[in-house]
C-alpha cells in the first residue's frame, strides 16, 4: 500500500515491530487533520495487538474512509477477530448513529454470540426501528436460555432497543410485554430492578398490555449509551 509523502514516515513507524513505535504512530495520526483516513488505512493493516484500539478511536471520528474500514473490520473472519468485530460495531453505532442500523442488524446473523450482543448494544444506543423483528427474535432466544453474567445485560439491552421503538404499535407492545412477563422468572435480580426503575408497568401483574404506556425513550437510550458510547480515552 502506498501513502502520500508527508505520511510515509508515519506509516513506517506504524510498521515497526515495537509496540511503542506503533502506539506513537496512532497518537500522531489522531492529531493529524486527516486522522479518519489515516486510522482507516492503519486499521486495514493493523496486527491483532493494535486493531481494537484503532477501531475504538475511529468511533469518535467522522469520514467515509473510517466508516468503510470499520465495515470491513466487521466482516473479518478467523481466530482472534472477535474483539475487533465487536469494537467495530460499536464504533459504527457511535459515529453513524441510526444510519448504522442495517449493518448492526446484519451482525445479528453472526455465529459469534459476542458479536450479536455488541450489535444489540449498538442498536440500543443508536439504532432506529429497522431491526425490531430481529432483536425480538434475539430476546426470545436469550430468555429461553436464561440470562448470563454478561455486563451490560444482553437481555436488558435488547429490551431497551425494543421498548424505545414500540411507540403506538400495539402489536409490538403486546409482543414485548408478553415476552417479559412470561419469562420473568429467568431474569436476574438486577434485571428486575431495571424494570422497577425504567418501566414498572411492564412487570407481571401490571395493567393489560394494551394499556401499558411506553417507557421514557430518552432515559432508556441514555442508560444504553452509558458508558460505552462515551468518548474514548486517548491511546
Amino acid at each position: 500500500m502506498s501513502y502520500p509523502c508527508e505520511h510515509e514516515q508515519l506509516f513506517a513507524l506504524f510498521g515497526s515491530r515495537k509496540w511503542n513505535d506503533r502506539h506513537r504512530a496512532v497518537v500522531e495520526a489522531l492529531s493529524d487533520p486527516h486522522a479518519d483516513a489515516l486510522l482507516a488505512q492503519m486499521l486495514d493493516v493493523a496486527r491483532y495487538s493494535d486493531n481494537v484500539e484503532i477501531a475504538v478511536q475511529l468511533g469518535d471520528l467522522r469520514g467515509d474512509a473510517g466508516t468503510a474500514a470499520l465495515r470491513r473490520a466487521v466482516d473479518v473472519t478467523g481466530p482472534q477477530t472477535r474483539d475487533l468485530r465487536c469494537a467495530a460495531l460499536l464504533a459504527l453505532a457511535k459515529r453513524c448513529g441510526s444510519d448504522a442500523t442495517p449493518w448492526l442488524r446484519d451482525a445479528l446473523e453472526a455465529r459469534d454470540v459476542a458479536v450479536k450482543d455488541y450489535a444489540v448494544i449498538g442498536l440500543a444506543g443508536a439504532g432506529d426501528d429497522r431491526a425490531w423483528s430481529q432483536v425480538a427474535d434475539r430476546l426470545r432466544t436469550l430468555l429461553q436460555r436464561g440470562s448470563k453474567t454478561f455486563e451490560p445485560s444482553e437481555v436488558l439491552m435488547a429490551v431497551a432497543y425494543l421498548a424505545r421503538h414500540i411507540g403506538a404499535n400495539m402489536e409490538r407492545r403486546r409482543e414485548l410485554i408478553d415476552l417479559v412477563r412470561t419469562r420473568w422468572s429467568t431474569l436476574r435480580v438486577d434485571e428486575r430492578l431495571w424494570f422497577d426503575r425504567y418501566w414498572p408497568e411492564a412487570l407481571p401483574g401490571g395493567p393489560a398490555a394494551e394499556t401499558v404506556r411506553p417507557p421514557d425513550r430518552d432515559a432508556i437510550q441514555a442508560w444504553a449509551r452509558d458508558p460505552l458510547f462515551g468518548r474514548a480515552m486517548p491511546p
